[in-house]
């Protein structure tokens, strides 16, 4: 009976010896990669420049080595994936980037891309007054880079080649040049009338407002119209009076209609110091 008993254990036993001896001792974590002797390889070549200040450069990157898959990171712009050979990286605007290569080991390698923008057209302007009232004024625009022949436009009118725009009256204008790669770049410029401080308005105000215990500066309770600051710090207000005929007061020669203009024209160019 004890022999029965035995025999018995020994058949319950067994298998459970052999299933330690064959799975007791196992493991599930994957064996490490030493990355220092990988052998990825990241390198970039045929680079397009972008143009037109538009995402529409790129480059070729070769990966060799390392264990697929690949993965692309470009700074700035994502991750991709790619494969092992060479591939093409497209609507990339210029800049500096810096690359990574990561294989499926999460080994990397390391690149860097420059990316110009060749054809970037620069755009300046010289003004010529318009004079007040009146539709003298002249923008010429200078263009530069890019691509020539150039192409220009004034406030969205129709593209010209002259560079030259007369008739102008005062105010501000929008300037457009296209090069002969499409390229276009515009520039707000301003013309002014020409009304000069020291010549046109400074008379005025010496004769029609800083006279004795007014605005010269003697009657501390009224603006020194003498002082350029405390004028260009009120220069709306005097337009408005002056136009009203508000200003001179009642029983001071009252201001010439041209004169008037005269004003106004300094005040929207600005109330420079000219």
């Amino acid at each position: 009976m004890l022999r029965d008993l035995n025999f018995y254990n020994t058949q319950r036993i067994f298998p459970a010896l052999v299933m330690l001896i064959l799975f007791g001792c196992g493991s599930d974590e994957e064996p490490s990669i030493d990355c220092s002797s990988s052998n990825l390889q990241a390198t970039v070549g045929n680079v397009t420049e972008a143009s037109c200040g538009l995402e529409n450069g790129g480059f070729d990157i070769t990966i060799s080595g390392g264990s697929g898959p690949f993965q692309l990171t470009v700074s700035g712009s994502g991750t991709q994936s790619v494969s092992s050979g060479t591939n093409s990286i497209e609507n990339i605007g210029a800049g500096n980037y810096n690359l990574t290569i990561r294989d499926n080991d999460n080994c990397s390698a390391t690149a860097n891309v420059t990316i110009s923008d060749i054809n970037d057209v620069a755009i300046e302007a010289e003004m010529v007054a318009s004079g007040c009232q009146s539709s003298d004024g002249t923008i010429t625009v200078t263009a530069s880079g890019g691509n020539e022949p150039y192409m220009y436009s004034l406030d969205g009118g129709a593209m010209q080649p002259s560079n030259v725009f007369t008739g102008l009256s005062m105010g501000d204008y929008t300037a457009l040049v296209s090069d002969a790669d499409g390229c276009q770049t515009s520039l707000t410029v301003s013309v002014l009338s020409g009304v000069s401080y020291n010549d046109n308005i400074t008379p005025l105000i010496n004769t029609h407002c800083a006279i004795s215990n007014c605005h010269d500066g003697s009657n501390g309770a009224l603006p020194n119209w003498t002082d350029l600051a405390t004028v260009q710090a009120n220069a709306e207000n005097i337009k408005t009076r002056t136009a009203d005929m508000t200003m001179p007061p009642a029983g001071r020669p009252d201001l010439e209609a041209q004169e008037i203009q005269a004003i106004a024209c300094w005040v929207d160019d600005g109330a420079l110091d000219n």
